[in-house]
């Protein structure tokens, strides 16, 4: 009798049960959250009961080369666009180079592959090593040679610039037209 009267036990009985088991999974065990603040989580829960969306995802991106634009009269290409509208982009260019912070993605200069994620750049780089406490675990193949265990993190911004330069002096040169 008692264990009728306990709260979790009347919330799973309730009429809502599977609304509220679809909500604690996509809260908690998806995102793998083991904690959550009062207001967070009932800001989650009134976004699933009254069905608001989350603003869609922006993908911010930069056309180094000028032959190509999306648009006439494009000088400046500092674009930013859905992450729907970015997945639908056919872009003649082929090298992408991905950065973490908005500083990097301003400062870099014009085949996809890490560019200094690897374990040699990583055990220079030793007495700059942080923590992460919270990993985001992805498949990324490029990475293979770099995984740690114990969250292991080296910010972009405590690499060496003569790595840096050296990692972009090292890269094959292109063919000078946009599109081959």
């Amino acid at each position: 009798m008692q264990r009728r009267q306990h709260p979790a036990w009347r919330l799973l009985a309730a009429d809502s049960a599977s609304l509220v088991a679809s909500f604690l999974h996509w809260v908690f065990v998806v995102p793998n959250v083991r904690v959550m603040a009062q207001f967070n989580l009932a800001e989650a829960l009134e976004d699933t009961l009254y069905g608001f969306k989350d603003k869609p995802l922006r993908i911010r991106f930069r056309l180094l080369d000028p032959r190509v634009a999306l648009g006439p009269n494009l000088c400046e290409q500092d674009i930013a666009v859905t992450q729907a509208a970015f997945e639908r982009l056919d872009l003649p260019v082929r090298r992408v180079f991905t950065t973490e912070n908005e500083v990097n993605f301003l400062a870099f200069p014009p085949q996809v592959q890490s560019l200094l994620m690897n374990r040699a750049t990583l055990m220079a780089h030793l007495g700059q090593w942080g923590e992460e406490t919270q990993p985001s675990v992805r498949n990324l193949p490029h990475l293979h040679d770099a995984t740690l265990s114990g969250g292991v993190r080296l910010e972009q911004e405590r690499i060496g610039f003569s790595w840096i330069q050296q990692a972009l002096a090292a890269l094959p040169l292109l063919s000078t037209r946009a599109t081959e």
